[in-house]
């Protein structure tokens, strides 16, 4: 320090007998908890259990409910650690185990092994501070709409909006819904976005209304589609994006949407996913 004394580096882990030992590594164990801890809320709360009822439970849902799995097996023991006289090697284990497990749920390249260093007992720093790196990026990344490109959609009118298309998509390569947030019943809104709702480029919306003509096809899926949010709240739509008035949208780079007056309040959201 300035006055000349030797101190130690925050993150400076010294051999010893047990975790307690080392304010740092009590830090970061509470690190690791507060992400765990903070990933399983937010998962918990947007859950969906095969049997809840009117919505088929998704490949989304399973992936989800995979990830909390994981979560609340390695909370508890995370919490017995921090009280615990627990030896450094058993805590390093326990990480690993848990990194080695949120590892299937993430899009991390294959070379994260090769990064996870090997415990060495003279090297407490060198063993555990990557190992928090690793696990805050795999909780960072799992339980993510991994493929899930939005197009803002914005209300310009009561029952209009706009959205424009600023990248350049090959939409035989993406799927396009229209989510849709909405307190109607399920077979009204359906009936509403299918059957009323017209959707086109901004110009061609206008020759729409003005010969009263459909606009884009949005069928109704009934299951979540894998990389868009499950919610209980939304409604997906897919938009067939062939023909003449999908071939507009994409020249003039732009997308209008007319919505009845009963659909005022609701949301929508544009979202775009990479085909399998």
């Amino acid at each position: 320090n300035p006055e000349g004394q030797y101190i130690l580096k925050d993150e400076f882990i010294p051999p010893s007998v047990y975790c307690s030992s080392s304010t740092r590594l009590a830090i970061l164990l509470t690190n690791i908890l507060e992400m765990l801890v903070g990933k399983s809320s937010s998962l918990w709360h947007s859950r969906k259990l095969p049997s809840s009822g009117d919505r088929t439970f998704t490949p989304n849902d399973a992936f989800n409910l995979g990830i909390l799995k994981v979560l609340h097996h390695y909370l508890p023991l995370l919490r017995h650690a921090q009280s615990a006289l627990m030896h450094p090697e058993s805590l390093y284990l326990l990480l690993c185990s848990l990194i080695g497990e949120l590892y299937t749920y993430s899009a991390l390249g294959e070379n994260l092994f090769d990064q996870i260093p090997s415990y060495d007992h003279q090297k407490l720093t060198q063993t555990f501070n990557p190992l928090e790196k690793t696990i805050r990026l795999l909780i960072q990344g799992v339980g993510a709409t991994r493929n899930y490109i939005s197009i803002p959609l914005k209300k310009v009118e009561n029952t209009l909006y706009h959205g424009e298309i600023k990248e350049t998509y090959d939409f035989q390569l993406w799927n396009v819904y229209l989510m849709v947030v909405s307190n109607l019943p399920d077979t009204e809104l359906i009936h509403q976005v299918t059957n009323i709702v017209k959707i086109a480029s901004i110009d061609e919306l206008h020759n729409l209304e003005e010969f009263a003509l459909r606009g884009v096809e949005a069928v109704f899926a009934s299951r979540v589609p894998f990389g868009l949010p499950a919610s209980k709240e939304n409604s997906y739509f897919q938009l067939n994006t062939s023909g003449f008035l999908w071939k507009k949208i994409i020249e003039s780079k732009t997308i209008a949407m007319r919505i009845p007056q009963n659909l005022t309040e609701a949301k929508f959201e544009l979202a775009l996913i990479k085909k399998e």
